[in-house]
């Protein structure tokens, strides 16, 4: 896999320096780390037949995240889809199917049953040979990148992160500011020096 999940810490830190996607990669990682060390490798030192250590290493775990996000769909593809679910299923893996490659506003569209995996063409007639694509969904280069491991070049659905900030005395005015932007549904925090800070917005390429 390709996502920077599986890139060595000094690619992160080289090509997403100073980006939200930095950030977010050194959550993921040690959200992931803090599970692995607190549940997975308990299990391989305790049940080590069951759990053998090679096979539910740490990278292993990693490995499994990518495969999780970068090759699952959503459970309710279709109507028929979800009523063979049951509720608590969320997403669903479609070997093969999942090797198809994203294409924006692509009109292929996937439908499954117990039985066989279909892909409906609802576009112009494919010619013999010619590659067939399927649409990930309305997907940011920030998204693509952090979920599959690429980006699309001129990608219409690209957004910006952007939080603001600005720093006010502690006085009934900053606090009524506080509350109105509460108010409004926007995300705030407030630290001791008396920075707000509000965001994320998102502002999408024109």
């Amino acid at each position: 896999f390709d996502d920077p999940l599986q890139w060595p810490e000094e690619a992160v830190n080289a090509y997403l320096a100073g980006t939200n996607l930095q950030a977010e990669v050194h959550r993921r990682r040690n959200f992931l780390r803090t599970v692995w060390d607190g549940v997975v490798k308990p299990l391989t030192q305790d049940f080590p037949e069951e759990f053998p250590p090679a096979r539910f290493s740490w990278e292993k775990w990693l490995w499994a995240r990518s495969a999780y996000t970068s090759r699952t769909f959503p459970a309710a593809v279709s109507t028929e889809n979800r009523a063979q679910l049951s509720d608590d299923c969320t997403e669903i893996m479609l070997p093969v199917i999942d090797l198809v490659n994203h294409r924006h506003k692509e009109p292929c569209g996937v439908e499954w049953t117990e039985t066989r995996v279909l892909m409906r063409h609802k576009g112009d007639k494919l010619p013999s040979g010619a590659e067939v694509f399927v649409n990930y969904g309305d997907k940011g280069n920030e998204e693509l990148l952090l979920a599959y491991g690429f980006c699309v070049a001129g990608n219409p659905f690209d957004t910006a992160a952007l939080s603001l900030g600005a720093k006010e005395v502690d006085s009934p005015a900053r606090l009524r500011k506080v509350e109105l932007l509460q108010q409004a549904g926007l995300s705030v925090d407030t630290d001791e020096s008396g920075k707000i800070s509000v965001g994320l917005f998102r502002i999408r390429r024109d």
